[in-house]
């Protein structure tokens, strides 16, 4: 048996057909160092016989790093189902080691691979609970949502972010009222929430995503009020845009805020969204969420794909809303990306001294692109 050893023999292992030599090299692996022990599974590896697959897991398990991550390998060419508690087990001790482990389980096929995770997930202390989820998405099968969605509420937060990830890339449509329940109860990670719910309405049905978020919104106060606005603000569009403009007029400087916020993130940067925070910015002048409309406004034009002379002629509103050096300073850099005399004239017309140098470099640059 020792002659199994040699390069030869391995290469026989690897080629050779037979399953008695294929329980004859199992048999040989207790007895062999580390070394050895790698290299003979990584010729069974190579010989495709699952029949192996048991001996070469047992002697991962038992085995140092390098036995060990040949029988990962061997894992992922041979196994199945059977497979899943050991990766599980390597994932568990940490190391280098366990992200190969986790790398071939997410990869892993065969029938009753998924089951056999979620076996192992009801098992799994936090850390490993928070590892295998985040394999949710490489697997793609959506019988991962519910037990995913079970633990959206997870106190560990770890948990919660990785369910939240992984619903955004599984979920589907008939998951959107589920994840607009977790984002409505989300007190913390209500960000990640809102931005898995968007982005499965986005893949699967965006109208019903739409009108779950708002109906909900018809009666919802408080945090969640401002929660749906944000949400309103991740989809875009014109009916998201009527409701967060109605919102900039409500009396509550929390909801204000939520719409203006909303605003400076909108998809896609249209006039509208830029007359939004113009008005709010004027109705508001000299408050923070005056301040907070006007540098969303500031930046989102620079941003938007208006004509040079409609960036200039809104950069010159925001001049006459600037109060203080910061937002004026924005308004300079905008115009630094422009050329054209009526931008060289609105970078001159700044006279403050403390932006001396600011206004040299934006009539520079805006000379430099003519």
């Amino acid at each position: 048996d020792n002659k199994l050893l040699s390069q030869g023999a391995l290469a026989l292992v690897r080629e050779a057909p037979g399953a008695e030599l294929t329980r004859r090299a199992t048999e040989l692996l207790p007895e062999l160092d580390e070394p050895k022990q790698a290299a003979l599974i990584a010729s069974l590896t190579a010989r495709g016989d699952r029949s192996a697959l048991p001996s070469v897991l047992t002697a991962g398990d038992k085995g140092g790093d390098l036995v060990a991550a040949a029988a990962i390998d061997a894992a992922l060419s041979l196994g199945d189902a059977s497979a899943v508690a050991f990766l599980t087990r390597r994932m568990s001790r940490g190391g280098a080691l366990a992200k190969a482990a986790g790398a071939a389980l997410a990869q892993l096929s065969g029938e009753g691979v998924d089951e056999a995770i979620l076996k192992e997930l009801e098992r799994a202390g936090d850390e490993l609970k928070t590892e295998l989820i985040t394999l949710f998405p490489a697997r793609r099968n959506p019988i991962l949502v519910p037990p995913a969605i079970k633990l959206a509420e997870s106190e560990d937060p770890g948990i919660r972010r990785a369910v939240l990830n992984a619903l955004g890339a599984l979920a589907g449509a008939d998951d959107l009222p589920d994840l607009l329940a977790i984002l409505i109860n989300a007190e913390e990670d209500s960000d990640l929430a809102a931005k898995a719910f968007v982005a499965v309405a986005r893949r699967t049905d965006f109208d019903k995503g739409l009108a779950l978020t708002t109906g909900a919104l018809k009666d919802a106060t408080g945090e969640t009020r401002n929660a749906l606005i944000m949400v309103l603000g991740l989809f875009g569009g014109d009916e998201a845009l009527t409701l967060v403009g109605a919102a900039l007029k409500e009396e509550d400087d929390l909801i204000r805020e939520s719409a203006i916020k909303a605003l400076c993130g909108w998809p896609e940067v249209t006039i509208d969204v830029l007359f939004l925070l113009r008005d709010a910015a004027e109705d508001l002048a000299g408050s923070r969420l005056g301040t907070l409309a006007l540098r969303g406004g500031i930046e989102l034009l620079g941003k938007s794909a208006l004509t040079a002379a409609e960036k200039v002629e809104g950069y010159a509103i925001a001049k006459d809303l600037a109060i203080q050096v910061a937002e004026q300073r924005l308004i300079l850099a905008g115009l630094a990306k422009l050329s054209g005399d009526e931008a060289l004239a609105l970078a001159e017309s700044f006279r403050n001294e403390q932006l001396k140098d600011d206004v040299a470099a934006a009539v520079s640059a805006i000379r430099n692109n003519q």
